[in-house]
């Protein structure tokens, strides 16, 4: 009998779109539809790189690379929504940063590289390209081994008012609270984030390093489930009039995979 996936990947029943035109790969080793209209993306818990590379390859025709040793690397949670066509990339690429990977692309594949060993080489990806232009599990002798420790944070943004005790505490005078509500909040996108299709707290991306959130202590990628155990459902709980109304402010977060919380005193 066979196992169930982790993985379930569809095109609505609804869509009235016809069915994409088959696209083969370079090499002529396979080909693929390109789904059209909306899909229904179901990552179970607990899916693997693996899985996610799977399901990817489904709905985007893309050659992947996917190192072994990242194969089983796996996240906890899950996903499941409805996504239109231009929502699939962003999508993924928030997937595979849930579990500590990142998409390179090279010589017509996209390469799964761990983003331990990215961050030591922004702008300079040295990878040999392959002669087999699909490949999903391989020895990759052309990536570098993992490194022994992460690379360490970059050193915090200087904004007056703002002290970091340290990487999950800070310190914000209620000036510099008041100056940054006053600012609009500008300096984050901030998105609505699901876990089995219920509401799970927002996520952070393109954090400006100047901006009030990079200075109180959020990374990209973060997701922000409460606010002194008060959860987030929808964007508009999370924002800065709200997120510095008391004076001691505990966030419960996910970064990376993994629990954490933020600690923010304003004074």
């Amino acid at each position: 009998m066979a196992q169930p996936t982790s993985t379930d990947v569809q095109a609505s029943d609804d869509v009235a779109d016809p069915p994409a035109g088959e696209t083969s790969s370079p090499d002529g080793l396979f080909a693929c539809s390109h789904p059209r209209g909306d899909v229904v993306l179901t990552m179970r818990e607990n899916f693997t790189a693996k899985d996610l590379v799977v399901a990817y390859i489904g709905v985007t025709c893309a050659n992947v690379i996917l190192p072994v040793e990242l194969a089983d690397r796996a996240y906890k949670g899950g996903f499941e929504g409805r996504l239109k066509s231009v929502e699939l990339e962003p999508r993924f690429r928030a997937l595979f940063d849930e579990l500590g990977v990142a998409l390179v692309r090279e010589g017509g594949a996209v390469i799964v590289v761990d983003r331990a060993w990215l961050a030591r080489r922004p702008g300079l990806i040295l990878l040999q390209r392959v002669d087999t232009a699909s490949v999903l599990l391989s020895s990759s002798p052309s990536i570098p081994p993992p490194l022994d420790a992460p690379p360490p944070p970059p050193p915090p943004p200087v904004v007056a008012g703002v002290t970091r005790v340290d990487d999950t505490h800070v310190i914000i005078t209620r000036l510099a609270a008041l100056d940054a509500i006053a600012a609009g909040g500008k300096g984050a996108r901030i998105m609505p984030s699901t876990k089995n299709g219920q509401p799970n707290g927002v996520k952070l991306y393109a954090i400006r390093p100047s901006s009030i959130y990079a200075s109180v202590g959020f990374m990209n990628g973060d997701t922000v489930h409460s606010i002194n155990g008060v959860p987030i459902t929808v964007a508009t709980d999370f924002t800065l009039d709200k997120l510095f109304a008391a004076a001691r402010v505990e966030l419960a977060m996910t970064r990376r995979g993994k629990p954490i919380t933020l600690w923010i005193d304003v004074n």
